[in-house]
């Protein structure tokens, strides 16, 4: 006898959600290990961040992708966005450097972050080095104090190239995101062909911090963007099987 539509539903809605707890299990899998985390690092101040480089335990690495994803929470009383051209302020940046050292001021290497006094509201960014042409900004990121955003980040190497010549971004990424929706693109030869340190730069007021939080790196986007708690999962699925019981009583009577 053909099953109810109701049944056939529920089976159906079962089955999608054992694959999002399967590729939710991979989400936790996937990350590269690092000899340490930039989660609960408070930027603050002028820093090179090479004291607080960290490094991938494995060695450098030379995958042809490699995503990382990062939460910045401003200060309560953070000011970001001045159009004065006077004093730190003018300059507050913020960004992850990826290099294949960690000696330098990894200005021109791959930095994703944010830098104030954009003057037109398009602070956070992407960059292989401080000029305009290698710096490409997302659009609608006006920064505020007490703001908390998310970067994701894709470094690749494209075509028949040895090294990375392309990074993506997405400015709050979400479940709906994949690897190809990227805010924006930008197309430059880094001259690096690994990776081995990455760290934080740096250059703000004595008043304003940014604090870090949700750090994930991996070798897939799967890896590093936003997906449902596992918790939520959980509670789907019992929902889900509590639907597929009651359907099944309801074929008995």
């Amino acid at each position: 006898m053909q099953q109810p539509l109701f049944s056939q539903f529920v089976r159906k809605a079962l089955g999608a959600a054992a694959l999002s707890f399967a590729a939710l299990s991979a989400h936790a899998a996937d990350p590269l290990a690092l000899s340490g985390s930039l989660n609960s690092l408070i930027a603050s101040g002028v820093n090179e961040g090479n004291t607080s480089a960290l490094s991938f335990t494995n060695g450098a690495y030379s995958g042809s992708d490699l995503f990382l994803s990062l939460t910045f929470q401003l200060g309560s009383s953070f000011t970001p966005n001045t159009t004065s051209a006077t004093g730190r302020t003018y300059e507050d940046f913020v960004g992850v450097w990826l290099d294949s050292t960690n000696t330098g001021n990894h200005t021109t290497v791959p930095n994703f972050g944010f830098k104030g006094a954009d003057g037109a509201g398009n602070d956070a960014l992407i960059r292989t080095s401080t000029t305009a042409s290698d710096t490409v900004r997302f659009t609608n990121s006006a920064l505020t104090a007490g703001q908390t955003f998310t970067i994701l980040v894709h470094l690749a190497k494209t075509g028949v190239s040895t090294t990375y010549n392309k990074i993506e971004g997405w400015f709050n990424p979400t479940s709906a995101d994949t690897a190809g929706t990227a805010d924006i693109t930008l197309t430059k030869n880094t001259g690096l062909s690994s990776i081995s340190y990455l760290g934080v730069r740096s250059n703000l007021d004595t008043a304003d911090t940014v604090a870090l939080s949700s750090f994930k790196v991996g070798s897939s986007f799967a890896a590093v963007s936003p997906v449902p708690e596992a918790s939520g999962l959980a509670m789907l699925l019992a929902g889900l099987g509590m639907m597929g019981f009651i359907a099944r009583r309801r074929t008995r009577i």
